[in-house]
Protein backbone atom coordinates (compact mmCIF):
# COMPACT_ATOMS: atom_id res chain seq x y z
CA UNK A 1 0.00 0.00 0.00
CA UNK A 2 1.47 3.36 -1.03
CA UNK A 3 0.65 6.36 1.16
CA UNK A 4 1.09 9.85 -0.25
CA UNK A 5 2.42 12.56 2.03
CA UNK A 6 1.02 16.12 2.04
CA UNK A 7 4.13 17.25 0.13
CA UNK A 8 3.23 15.05 -2.84
CA UNK A 9 -0.32 16.44 -2.79
CA UNK A 10 1.11 19.95 -3.16
CA UNK A 11 3.10 18.77 -6.19
CA UNK A 12 -0.06 17.31 -7.73
CA UNK A 13 -2.12 20.45 -7.12
CA UNK A 14 0.45 22.62 -8.85
CA UNK A 15 1.01 24.97 -5.91
CA UNK A 16 4.64 23.83 -5.70
CA UNK A 17 6.56 22.69 -8.75
CA UNK A 18 9.00 19.77 -8.74
CA UNK A 19 12.68 20.68 -8.92
CA UNK A 20 14.28 20.63 -12.37
CA UNK A 21 15.55 17.23 -13.54
CA UNK A 22 19.22 18.18 -13.05
CA UNK A 23 18.61 19.34 -9.46
CA UNK A 24 16.56 16.22 -8.73
CA UNK A 25 19.46 13.94 -9.70
CA UNK A 26 21.88 16.00 -7.64
CA UNK A 27 19.80 15.96 -4.44
CA UNK A 28 18.24 12.51 -4.22
CA UNK A 29 18.79 8.83 -4.90
CA UNK A 30 16.57 8.51 -8.00
CA UNK A 31 14.47 5.49 -7.02
CA UNK A 32 11.02 4.94 -8.48
CA UNK A 33 7.83 4.83 -6.39
CA UNK A 34 7.32 1.09 -6.93
CA UNK A 35 10.88 0.42 -5.65
CA UNK A 36 10.41 2.43 -2.44
CA UNK A 37 11.70 1.66 0.21
CA UNK A 38 14.88 0.18 -1.23
CA UNK A 39 17.16 -1.77 1.16
CA UNK A 40 20.68 -0.36 1.56
CA UNK A 41 19.67 2.86 -0.20
CA UNK A 42 16.75 4.00 1.98
CA UNK A 43 17.25 1.84 5.07
CA UNK A 44 19.34 -0.82 6.76
CA UNK A 45 17.70 -3.80 8.46
CA UNK A 46 19.09 -4.52 11.93
CA UNK A 47 18.54 -7.83 13.71
CA UNK A 48 18.34 -7.87 17.50
CA UNK A 49 17.48 -10.59 20.01
CA UNK A 50 13.96 -9.22 20.46
CA UNK A 51 13.27 -8.82 16.72
CA UNK A 52 14.25 -6.74 13.73
CA UNK A 53 14.26 -3.00 13.31
CA UNK A 54 15.09 -0.54 10.55
CA UNK A 55 17.58 2.32 10.46
CA UNK A 56 17.45 5.12 7.89
CA UNK A 57 20.59 5.41 5.75
CA UNK A 58 19.29 8.25 3.53
CA UNK A 59 19.04 11.85 4.69
CA UNK A 60 15.63 12.20 2.98
CA UNK A 61 14.03 9.02 4.43
CA UNK A 62 12.23 8.82 7.76
CA UNK A 63 11.11 5.65 9.57
CA UNK A 64 8.50 5.37 12.32
CA UNK A 65 7.55 2.21 14.21
CA UNK A 66 4.13 1.68 15.78
CA UNK A 67 3.45 -0.04 19.07
CA UNK A 68 2.29 -3.68 18.85
CA UNK A 69 -1.34 -3.69 17.73
CA UNK A 70 -4.26 -6.10 17.50
CA UNK A 71 -4.63 -9.65 18.73
CA UNK A 72 -1.45 -10.74 16.89
CA UNK A 73 0.58 -7.83 18.33
CA UNK A 74 2.13 -6.99 14.95
CA UNK A 75 4.45 -4.03 14.70
CA UNK A 76 4.08 -1.69 11.72
CA UNK A 77 6.91 0.38 10.25
CA UNK A 78 6.16 3.52 8.27
CA UNK A 79 8.68 4.65 5.65
CA UNK A 80 8.52 8.15 4.15
CA UNK A 81 10.71 9.90 1.58
CA UNK A 82 10.69 13.64 2.26
CA UNK A 83 12.05 14.50 -1.19
CA UNK A 84 9.61 12.57 -3.40
CA UNK A 85 6.70 12.29 -0.95
CA UNK A 86 6.62 8.49 -1.16
CA UNK A 87 5.27 6.58 1.82
CA UNK A 88 4.78 2.93 2.63
CA UNK A 89 3.52 0.91 5.59
CA UNK A 90 5.04 -2.54 6.29
CA UNK A 91 3.94 -4.96 9.02
CA UNK A 92 6.72 -6.99 10.58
Amino acid sequence: MIIRSPASARFASGSISKPPESEEKRVCCGIKEEQFPLPLRCFNRLQFENGQTFESCCSQCRIWTSLPDGSTLKVTCFFECAFYGFGKRISI
